[in-house]
């Protein structure tokens, strides 16, 4: 059985004057980190995304992670 590791787009967003970083996922996943890595490229939108949903950030990064690195994060963030 061949399991399909799936990938999905995360935006780490910073605030100024503030360690604060949050992390948004999006919903949709890919089969790939190219295909995902493409989707990045190719959709300036998703910036425009972040800014509505947070409006004060002053930084922006987008990385394609599977599931269990996004459940590192919530682990690490959550042993802070």
């Amino acid at each position: 059985k061949v399991t399909v590791i799936e990938w999905f787009i995360i935006a780490l967003v910073y605030f100024p004057n503030t360690e604060r970083i949050e992390v948004k996922q999006m919903t949709n996943s890919f089969t790939g980190k190219q295909e995902c890595l493409y989707y990045i490229e190719d959709t300036p939108e998703l910036v425009d995304d972040i800014q509505i949903i947070e409006p004060n950030n002053n930084g922006i990064s987008f990385m394609c992670v599977t599931q269990d690195e996004i459940n590192g994060l919530k682990v690490k963030r959550q042993s802070i």
